[in-house]
């Protein structure tokens, strides 16, 4: 039997051309055989997944003291249940965002840009079994919306599960499962 984990992640493509930005948070089945069924039970009062972009930050200093504040937000507080075929994913959240700040309604200054945050958080079960609990959001992709997004991954496995209250698998951008490019929707 074939045991690949579910991978957790997203992508923000860049918005040089100043165009809206489709911004997601997905799901994958990393298994090339098996269908894979994946739920996401809220906890407390977390979302199960949230999208954040914060900004503007200028490129030319490339740190961010004092951090950008958030400008736009996306989340989902229900139960997230999806049944996900061999080496597909599915996308949990989308919204398109027209480079404005969702407060005060100004554009994006073309010389800033703005980074993006997908997180995750709840009790994870696949295929029925519980594996684990995510009680504070974890970052699992982040990125500069200007440039574009390297995407960051977490990787739960069928077994072992992931423990108390914090992921065990921490986001990895070497994983040799990780797929060259994103699967088909």
């Amino acid at each position: 039997m074939e045991e690949k984990g579910i991978l957790l992640g997203g992508f923000a493509p860049d918005s040089l051309n100043r165009e809206p930005v489709p911004i997601f948070a997905a799901i994958w089945n990393l298994s090339k055989t098996m269908k894979r069924t994946v739920t996401i039970k809220p906890v407390s009062n977390m979302p199960s997944v949230r999208i954040r972009v914060f900004g503007p930050v200028d490129r030319r200093i490339g740190y961010f003291i004092p951090p950008p504040p958030m400008i736009a937000m996306r989340e989902r507080r229900d139960e997230i249940e999806v049944t996900i075929n061999p080496n597909r994913g599915y996308k949990v959240l989308e919204f398109l965002w027209d480079l404005r700040d969702e407060v005060t309604g100004q554009m994006l200054p073309p010389e800033q840009w703005a980074l993006a945050v997908i997180e995750f958080c709840g009790e994870f079960w696949v295929d029925g079994e519980r594996i684990g609990v995510i009680e504070e959001p974890l970052k699992v992709a982040g990125g500069d919306i200007y440039t574009g997004m390297e995407i960051e991954i977490i990787v739960i496995p069928p077994s072992p599960p992931l423990g108390g209250g914090s992921s065990s698998g921490g986001s990895n951008t070497t994983d040799p499962t990780k797929p060259p490019k994103p699967p088909e929707w």
